[in-house]
């Protein structure tokens, strides 16, 4: 899939849609909201991003490329950030370049989403090294998937192990460290959509034009969801079922896969909208909890009466905001520089 494939361009569109949403303090605080939402958006970019993964790439290039894609955003958002957040919010200094640059996660600026980039980042390079270790790609299909399904089984059984593990430094300071470094030990549960999306793209693309799958993928999405309270947090390491959890994981990939194909065909101005926010999702998913938070804590200062409609609006101001954040970026060519990718930079501003 090397040039770019409209109907995946909307499957991120309505993923990140979704992601908003679950960060949105309604939904959040919504327990069968929070269930169906989380059961499957995360796992759905993992196994979007598999669409695109190159194993055969030598792994100086694919850091390279991937420290350009995911990294490079990542550390320029967390040095702007560090201002903002050690004067005004109080945060200490060594606690936030602890954990937002060492460790990779934005817990301690109460950025928590920014953890996905440099996790992303490292699922490539493990990836990379499993298809090189196993061979992966040599075997029959039903042979390709036995290993990764057994990472699935033993993450996530595991993905407790090193949640909130207890650190003493220099004999007396007791912290307690949130994960392994980059999250890596989210490694084995997340390689698994990971791996899927690279090596069931091709079954996917044979399957997304099927009317009939997608509403009976949706009756049993919903079913599941209406009989068993089963969902996925992989910041928080909850994993409810390994067979439900997994097999909700994979409808909601399928459903928004589906419908974004079958979107993709009306070629709307609808269509075209959620097309350029899929295009633009990684600024999107950036800048959106910070943005969401913050406009939920005032209007809900101002209005305190009214905190469903201020949920509401802020996800609007939150998703307003970001798109003009995207604009802006692509205005000034140094911030385009630190947030897109070099090559899209190059066509660009070549034109």
């Amino acid at each position: 899939m090397s040039s770019r494939v409209g109907y995946i361009d909307i499957a991120k569109g309505l993923g990140i849609l979704i992601i908003v949403l679950g960060h949105n303090n309604f939904f959040r605080n919504s327990k069968e909201l929070y269930s169906i939402i989380f059961s499957f958006h995360v796992p759905l970019f993992l196994f979007l991003s598999g669409f695109f993964f190159k194993p055969n790439i030598s792994l100086v290039k694919l850091i390279v490329k991937k420290s350009d894609s995911l990294l490079k955003p990542y550390f320029f958002t967390v040095i702007v950030l560090a201002p903002i957040y050690i004067i005004f919010f109080k945060v200490n200094i060594g606690q936030y370049f602890l954990f937002c640059f060492f460790y990779g996660i934005g817990a301690t600026a109460n950025w928590a989403p920014l953890w996905f980039l440099p996790h992303l980042f490292l699922l490539f390079i493990f990836s990379w090294f499993l298809f090189k270790i196993l061979k992966i790609d040599r075997v029959k299909i039903y042979l390709q998937l036995l290993p990764i399904v057994l990472l699935l089984v033993i993450g996530s059984n595991y993905i407790n192990s090193f949640w909130m593990m207890p650190l003493v430094l220099a004999d007396k300071y007791l912290i307690k460290l949130i994960c392994l470094p980059f999250s890596a030990d989210l490694l084995l549960v997340t390689s698994f959509y990971f791996l899927l999306g690279y090596l069931l793209k091709d079954y996917f693309e044979k399957l997304v034009n099927k009317p009939i799958i997608l509403v009976l993928a949706a009756l049993c999405f919903l079913t599941i969801h209406l009989y068993f309270d089963y969902t996925i947090d992989l910041f928080l390491r909850k994993y409810d079922s390994i067979i439900f959890s997994t097999v909700l994981a994979l409808l909601g990939i399928y459903i928004i896969l589906s419908g974004s194909y079958f979107i993709d065909k009306f070629n709307s101005i609808l269509s075209s909208i959620i097309r350029y926010i899929g295009q633009n999702s990684l600024i999107i998913y950036i800048f959106h909890y910070f943005l969401q938070n913050k406009s939920y804590a005032i209007l809900s200062t101002v209005a305190p009466w009214f905190l469903r409609y201020n949920a509401f609006l802020s996800f609007i101001i939150a998703f307003s905001l970001s798109l003009l954040i995207v604009l802006i970026i692509k205005k000034i060519k140094i911030l385009s520089l630190f947030y897109y990718p070099l090559n899209i930079i190059q066509v660009r501003y070549t034109k």
